[in-house]
């Protein structure tokens, strides 16, 4: 099954949410699922991102693409996670 999770969080990051969110995608992988995670980014640059959430929460993500942005702003967070979102579905 495809998954999208949306998920209000900042990626990597200490945050209990964001260590809920990298262990929800690990065991959705673990069924068999196909995950895409939609978070903002705490890095600038995308490249690798997966690998480095992998290694900070110490989770294997295998079958998860994640969408993501960058901003300095904490402002409308979930509104832009939920715009990045609704335009990947909609493709």
């Amino acid at each position: 099954m495809r998954l999208f999770y949306i998920a209000p969080s900042s990626m990597p990051s200490r945050t209990a949410n964001s260590v809920h969110v990298a262990r929800m995608c690990e065991a959705f992988v673990g069924l068999g699922h196909d995950v895409t995670l939609f978070i903002k980014r705490t890095l600038l640059e995308a490249d690798g991102l997966l690998e480095k959430i992998e290694r900070y929460y110490g989770v294997r993500l295998g079958n998860t693409r994640i969408l993501s942005f960058f901003s300095r702003i904490d402002r409308a967070d979930n509104f832009r996670i939920a715009i990045l979102a609704i335009i990947s579905i909609l493709r």
